[in-house]
């Protein structure tokens, strides 16, 4: 089992989207702003089982979503009592000149029609045994929008 998980970089934006995959990352929170904000759990890597353990492992850090000045958000998200939405998917649209990412959850979707995202991780990738890191080990929610010393 590795002992450590590295990243190549710690803010991403929208030329990186074909390196990227959100699939079950959830999201703890919303942000309606200037920007779109998403705090979310991002998982970096799934680990197979080995023969000691019969579940997958996920290497995840907290994670801030953020897409640049939409010009139009859609909500179509139909909630029955749920603590989380976790993203099965998020795809880029590109129609009549207008750039769309598409999140797909378990629970609807939510499209966002903008040219630009980034997303800030914030700590290390912890290994985890499920899908999302505890509030103690992803601390509180947060929409962090920039790293300390970038001048983006």
């Amino acid at each position: 089992m590795e002992n450590s998980y590295q990243i190549s970089k710690r803010v991403w934006n929208q030329f990186d989207f074909d390196e990227m995959g959100w699939h079950d990352n959830v999201i703890w929170a919303i942000s309606f702003e200037e920007d779109i904000k998403f705090d979310i759990d991002y998982i970096f890597k799934w680990v197979e089982p080995n023969e000691k353990d019969n579940f997958y492992k996920f290497w995840i850090s907290p994670a801030t979503l953020i897409f640049h000045k939409p010009a139009k958000v859609i909500f179509e998200i139909e909630l029955e009592f749920s603590n989380r939405i976790e993203i099965y998917n998020i795809s880029k649209v590109y129609e009549e000149g207008i750039t769309k990412y598409i999140i797909e959850t378990n629970e609807g979707d939510i499209e966002i029609q903008t040219d630009e995202y980034t997303q800030i991780i914030r700590k290390d990738p912890i290994l985890q045994e499920y899908q999302a890191l505890t509030i103690e080990a992803r601390g509180p929610i947060s929409f962090l929008d920039r790293i300390k010393g970038d001048k983006s």
